[in-house]
């Protein structure tokens, strides 16, 4: 994603859309609506896992619960950092 991002950020004329990324693309919706991905709701009756990342670059983090031994993801959150941050 950071790749993308940058190319449409400061190179808008470099960047391409062509077959290839619109077939990655469509890939990628397909997994994000699949499980393990795919979000699930919470239950109040299991504790939440919250598990965070960092970088020079961005930050990411999702928030989880263990259900019968299952993994039931609730929320993702990623974000590139700007110089500053």
């Amino acid at each position: 994603i950071h790749a993308v991002k940058n190319l449409t950020k400061i190179n808008r004329h470099k960047f391409e859309w062509g077959a290839s990324q619109s077939q990655m693309f469509s890939q990628l919706k397909q997994l994000l609506i699949t499980s393990p991905l795919f979000l699930d709701f919470s239950d109040d009756n299991y504790p939440v896992i919250l598990t965070t990342d960092a970088s020079e670059i961005g930050i990411g983090s999702t928030l989880q619960q263990n259900i019968n031994d299952q993994i039931k993801n609730l929320y993702y959150h990623s974000q590139v950092l700007s110089s500053t941050q």
